[in-house]
């Protein structure tokens, strides 16, 4: 693909008139690895809207405060903002904006909340709730997407766990990602969760899950991305687990040999 036919696509593409022939060709753009995901701007987008709304509730505290000083009994008028929340094009689908829909109402009643309860003294707690919000919100887009039957966008799903702060393996999200790393039928979907997963080695539940997936693989190149797991994880299981998954699937025999042979030397 040159770059004049690349730029097209992703003008068209953030422009809403992509037709459907050409919709196809940037799934297998993306597929191929000729467009990052980075490049359609949408999960960036969402992250700076998110973003915004944490800003608006830092606003909100501190209009709160200037308030409680004022001795003046005459209300100050709100500053104007020429801020204007707009949705992704891949967050028109109907399920992804009734999933926005449906926590959105949630935020702005915790916002509501901050605005008139506001005590300084609970400011940390507070805060630290309308965050778990924002994560919330990330997670649902996060859930919803992996349902697409478009694989871009199952790629997208993956790409937004990047953007949830998590301190240690969330369950939720973990088990979609095992989910769709066991069943999903683009092998660069999958290739995508074990980048993610690969990131949680330390909770035992995470290990185990990959060792369990092996079974259930049968692209070379996710076998082999997984051989790379198992050799830093030095699970012994790996290597009965991987032999099941060459009787099963119709392996390439440098493949067979390259992943029983590195970990024969590593474990």
């Amino acid at each position: 693909m040159n770059q004049t036919r690349k730029n097209e696509l992703l003008e068209k593409y953030h422009a809403g008139r992509l037709t459907e022939a050409e919709n196809l060709e940037l799934e297998q753009c993306i597929e191929a690895g000729l467009i990052e995901l980075d490049e359609l701007e949408d999960i960036r987008q969402l992250d700076y809207q998110l973003s915004g709304l944490a800003e608006e509730l830092s606003s909100l505290r501190m209009r709160t405060r200037f308030k409680e000083e004022l001795t003046d009994p005459i209300d100050p008028q709100p500053a104007k903002t020429g801020h204007r929340f707009q949705l992704p094009q891949w967050l028109r689908l109907p399920a992804v904006r009734w999933a926005f829909a449906a926590i959105l109402p949630v935020l702005g009643w915790t916002l509501a909340w901050w605005q008139f309860n506001h005590k300084p003294s609970a400011e940390s707690g507070q805060l630290a709730a309308v965050q778990t919000e924002l994560e919330n919100i990330r997670t649902m887009m996060m859930m919803t997407l992996l349902q697409q039957e478009s694989s871009s966008e199952r790629l997208k799903a993956v790409h937004l766990v990047r953007e949830i702060n998590l301190e240690s393996a969330n369950r939720k999200i973990t088990e979609a990602l095992f989910s769709t790393l066991n069943n999903d039928p683009n092998p660069n979907v999958r290739l995508a969760c074990i980048d993610e997963l690969s990131k949680y080695l330390d909770a035992p539940e995470v290990r185990e899950g990959l060792v369990r997936a092996i079974q259930h693989q049968d692209s070379p190149l996710v076998m082999l991305s997984l051989a790379d797991v198992m050799i830093a994880i030095r699970d012994k299981q790996a290597v009965d687990s991987f032999k099941k998954a060459f009787d099963k699937a119709e392996t390439p025999p440098e493949v067979r040999n390259d992943i029983l042979g590195r970990l024969s030397r590593a474990i």
